[in-house]
């Protein structure tokens, strides 16, 4: 237990010193990775390092050692995790066979556990690389079958996935009122998360600017940005790309329609967020939008220049498409015409709408050569199933024989069957509790190191006043060392309570367990605490019995009444207590039920710390055979303990 406590430690002091320590080199990285705890939060590490090196070939490297470790080999969640960031790094390089087989690798685990998010969502991203590649057709082909397996899953959230695609292929295919159409229809979904609707309201906006209704365009970016705004972080690496794309759409609305006001202003929000490290697309356009800019207030040199940037961006990255470069050049074509180069313009005119007719007609010839072959293939297929059809037909008479002659046996199988059903749903219920039971510790080791961080950082912080601060006033020395102190005696009681629950969890506490009168202990609690000073606890105890025997260790039992009704120190809050007892005696056991707590006074205690004791007691009566609850509705505290007789 006490080794699961440090794991998260030992994590957050690898994860602050170890990159400054070993560098960016594979080595040094693999090293920090093999440093990690095995623990669930490790995955969460290894797939943050992985992204932030993925463009390296060895990033792979790091997923791979991810996949061997053992909490993936009991979390399957884990593994879908680190099996999509494997499929990204196949799109990452535009490796279309190894995509389609990092795509069958997701599917496994979220098949398994029927979550199929992860797996619809990589194989849409698929389908846009195929597209991206001028396979049109394809993509609709695997658009349907995706249709088909979200309503075959039962999966709503898969039609989401199969619209989005298919609007894509209409705009593709410059069918921009089909596109516009499918995403008004998606926006009305309630299956639609936040950031879905961002990236809807986005596609709008491209679909009805490369139509040329601006109005509807600018509506449209008016709402993704609103959207973007609504959230309340600051702008990170993460989220730069959103900024600026969205500053550049409204520099696109409004240079074609001559506002160059506020194409200057949004152009310089664009410049005050810009980065050599955004989305290379991102780059293009706003190189275009500054050689624009630049062209517009008639300064040759810089245009040119920056038109040329973004043509050499297009050039570099394999994924950017011709159609794209075709579209810069007619851009530097027309600027060249504003600034006076008639010649070069025309020029640059003419080879560039020449190579963008090849590009379109090599589509156009790829397409239809992929339909004709498709034709082929369902001919040949539509033969096959003839013939199959007829081999049905005999196969069906054969089986009605056979189903008759094995009807006894199916009988006597299918007992064996339900047999296995049951044995099956008591296993998995099982597995369901143990997974449960992980998470619950998962979360309570969570809260044990937030009641322990805040002492620890204030006695860090006041003594480090203490030592740089020599020439401090008396009092405020006796203040710090009082507060010191204070968050010393509170961080010892925690680690104590952490300890006790430790060795209750491990079952290797000793206990002394004689069989005493439940009542008579528990008076004798109420008086111990009424007797003490500076407590806040009014109790009144009633029984319906004196004479119920319970075998526990007299001390423990005491420490969780204690727990229970004792006021906290340094609470000035009086606590109206009611402590009552019932007998069963037929059922076997007595019943305590406390109200009034401060022990389910949220004010008084934070959540974790409540947690620490709340476990700590349900341990305790856990091992004498008893139970302990909360009720959720009048926050009760119930404890059962059986009675001897």
């Amino acid at each position: 237990m006490k080794r699961k406590i440090l794991y998260p430690i030992l994590f957050f002091l690898i994860s602050a010193g170890s990159f400054s320590a070993f560098g960016s080199t594979r080595d040094s990285i693999m090293a920090v990775v093999r440093s990690l705890p095995d623990t669930s939060a490790r995955i969460d590490s290894i797939n943050n390092i992985f992204h932030k090196y993925i463009g390296f070939d060895w990033s792979m490297e790091i997923l791979k050692y991810g996949l061997d470790s053992r909490i993936v080999g009991s979390e399957t969640s884990a593994e879908i995790k680190l099996r999509s960031s494997a499929f990204d790094f196949a799109r990452y390089r535009g490796d279309m066979d190894m995509m389609k087989k990092k795509l069958a690798e997701l599917k496994s685990p979220c098949y398994r556990i029927k979550k199929y998010e992860p797996y619809f969502r990589a194989y849409s991203k698929y389908l846009r690389d195929i597209m991206q590649e001028g396979d049109i057709e394809l993509a609709k082909q695997k658009a349907e079958w995706l249709k088909e397996e979200a309503e075959r899953v039962d999966f709503p959230r898969g039609f989401i996935f199969y619209n989005r695609i298919l609007a894509d292929i209409y705009s593709s295919s410059e069918n921009y009122e089909g596109a516009i159409e499918v995403y008004r229809n998606l926006l009305k979904s309630s299956h639609l998360v936040k950031s879905e609707r961002y990236e809807i309201f986005s596609s709008l906006f491209d679909n009805y600017y490369s139509k040329k209704d601006y109005g509807n365009a600018l509506k449209a970016q008016d709402s993704a940005f609103a959207l973007l705004n609504s959230t309340s972080y600051d702008i990170t690496d993460k989220d730069k790309n959103q900024y600026i794309k969205n500053e550049l759409n409204y520099c696109n609305i409004y240079y074609a329609t001559g506002d160059m006001k506020s194409f200057t202003k949004h152009l310089d929000k664009a410049r005050k967020i810009f980065s050599e490290d955004v989305y290379y697309l991102y780059t293009v356009d706003y190189y275009k939008n500054l050689s624009q800019y630049f062209s517009y207030h008639k300064i040759k040199d810089s245009s040119l220049y920056y038109i040329n940037r973004a043509l050499e961006i297009c050039n570099k990255v394999p994924k950017i498409t011709d159609l794209l470069k075709t579209r810069i050049n007619l851009t530097k074509a027309g600027l060249l015409s504003e600034l006076g180069e008639k010649e070069k313009a025309a020029y640059l005119y003419e080879s560039t709408i020449s190579s963008g007719d090849s590009v379109i007609n090599s589509i156009k010839v790829k397409q239809i050569e992929y339909i004709r072959n498709n034709y082929t293939s369902n001919y040949q297929s539509l033969k096959m199933e003839r013939l199959a059809r007829n081999i049905s037909i005999i196969i069906i008479i054969i089986t009605v024989i056979l189903t008759l002659l094995l009807a006894f046996l199916a009988v006597h199988a299918a007992r064996y069957r339900r047999s296995l059903k049951r044995d099956e749903k008591s296993s998995r219920e099982s597995a369901n509790f143990a997974r449960r039971a992980d998470k619950m510790k998962e979360i309570f080791l969570k809260g044990i190191i937030s009641e322990i961080k805040p002492p620890l950082d204030e006695i860090s912080a006041l003594s480090g006043v203490l030592a740089d601060n020599t020439a401090l006033p008396a009092a405020q020395k006796n203040e710090y060392s009082e507060k010191i102190t204070s968050n010393t005696k509170k961080l010892m009681d925690t680690v104590n309570e952490i300890l006790n629950f430790s060795r209750l969890e491990a079952g290797i506490s000793k206990f002394d367990i004689r069989e005493y009168n439940a009542v008579q202990l528990c008076r004798s609690a109420v008086t111990l605490i009424h007797s003490r000073e500076n407590n806040h606890s009014i109790i009144t105890l009633t029984s319906d019995s004196s004479s119920a025997g319970v075998k526990v260790d007299y001390q423990y039992f005491r420490k969780m009444l204690y727990n229970i009704l004792l006021s906290p120190v340094g609470s000035m809050k009086d606590f109206d207590i009611k402590f009552e007892t019932k007998t069963y005696i037929k059922a076997g056991y007595i019943l305590f039920i406390i109200k009034g707590s401060p022990l389910t006074s949220p004010e008084e205690q934070t959540e974790s710390n409540h947690n620490i004791i709340h476990k700590i007691n349900e341990l305790i009566a856990k091992n004498f055979g008893g139970t302990y609850t909360i009720d959720p509705d009048t926050s009760e505290i119930r404890i059962s303990f059986p009675i001897e007789n």
